[in-house]
């Protein structure tokens, strides 16, 4: 049976992840729990989510140095094809956070909001390019704490999500239909339509 002495000594950013992981979950149940205790409870969600998102982003940045990075010794391609994953994950990210933003200043309803893309596509676009940007990056790094993390916090957020997805079904009803037809990291393949082909 592995020690987890040494899995701490080898993988110390492990505690922050789980640290980040529990604050994440706090902050889902604080605003589930604001419709009953008052509004006051979305401003210690808010702050939980900011904590979450620091331990999680300095678990990567202790994983990223704990060891010396790989020179991608034979395996440059691992570093080039880490920068395209950089890359479309930012460019990804952007667009994002341009329609978020764009919905929010205008005060699109939540409808007009799925009809654009990326939401139209998938309904984490944020979550999906954080995770290509932080493989980009542990791809260039290529060191085995990388990878553990990166596996891990994937893991972790994605349970986030889900629990964050529970609450929203029962905060907005009305997105029901959204959350099930929409997926939430990969967008489907289009089906083409049989009776307009020949």
């Amino acid at each position: 049976m592995p020690d987890p002495g040494l899995f701490l000594l080898f993988y110390p950013f492990s505690l922050t992840l789980a640290a980040g992981a529990l604050a994440g979950a706090s902050a889902v149940l604080a605003r589930r729990a604001s419709a009953s205790f008052g509004r006051w409870l979305l401003g210690l969600s808010f702050l939980l989510q900011v904590a979450a998102a620091l331990a999680f982003g300095w678990s990567f940045y202790w994983s990223w140095t704990v060891v010396r990075p790989s020179q991608n010794a034979g395996f440059p391609v691992l570093a080039a094809l880490g920068w395209i994953f950089v890359l479309g994950g930012l460019a990804l990210g952007i667009q994002s956070a341009y329609v978020r933003g764009t919905g929010f200043l205008r005060s699109w309803t939540m409808a007009r909001l799925e009809g654009r893309a990326p939401y139209r596509h998938i309904r984490r676009p944020v979550a999906a390019a954080l995770f290509l940007v932080l493989l980009g990056v542990t791809l260039i790094f290529d060191t085995v704490p990388a990878y553990a993390c990166l596996i891990v916090a994937a893991l972790l957020i994605h349970g986030l999500l889900e629990l964050g997805d529970w609450e929203l079904r029962l905060r907005l009803p009305e997105i029901r239909d959204y959350l099930r037809r929409t997926p939430r990291y990969v967008p489907r393949r289009r089906r083409t339509d049989r009776k307009n082909q020949g």
